[in-house]
């Protein structure tokens, strides 16, 4: 019986490192996604003229995934109110900013971004995409680095854990 209960605490402390390790590989992933669609972005304004409502849904059937979500909902939002989409963009990004495992510093450079959303010339809107892109760019080399080093940690320490923890259990 105790055997039994020494592997589980083993498989739950190497579960909950990987849950851990998950958020720092799930922002790299996230960030990875948003500098995509932006560029996808930037290419519609600047080349196919699109308006953002059709743009946004060209993206978010090319994402299909989180990052997709958000402009499929700041579609949907979009046909369905009044509302600027800047003020959108701020909502949903506000709203997935914990499933996306983002920081504060990615949510602002998001939310900067959306401010001026809609607002411009399309020189304007490609100028914010570029400067959008560069800084989740550097935010990106940070959590790549961030990745690297703690998510193997979490995992190791995880397992260490489990068995240490086994260990006194016996």
């Amino acid at each position: 019986m105790k055997i039994v209960g020494c592997i589980l605490v083993v498989i739950i402390c190497m579960l909950i490192g990987r849950t851990m390790a998950g958020s720092y590989i799930e922002r790299v992933k996230s960030l990875k996604t948003f500098i995509t669609a932006l560029s996808l972005l930037r290419s519609k304004i600047a080349f196919g003229q699109e308006v953002l409502e059709v743009s946004f849904l060209d993206i978010a059937i090319a994402c299909e995934n989180k990052v997709g979500k958000i402009f499929r909902d700041v579609v949907d939002t979009l046909k369905s109110s009044n509302i600027p989409v800047s003020e959108i963009w701020r909502d949903k990004i506000e709203e997935s900013f914990v499933s996306l495992d983002l920081n504060f510093e990615d949510e602002r450079i998001l939310l900067d971004f959306g401010y001026s959303l809609g607002k411009g010339t399309i020189d304007e809107e490609i100028r914010n995409i570029n400067l959008a892109c560069e800084r989740l760019k550097t935010q990106l080399e940070s959590a790549t680095t961030d990745r690297d080093k703690y998510a193997k940690l979490y995992k190791v320490i995880g397992g260490i854990g489990g068995m240490a923890l086994a260990v006194i259990l016996i």
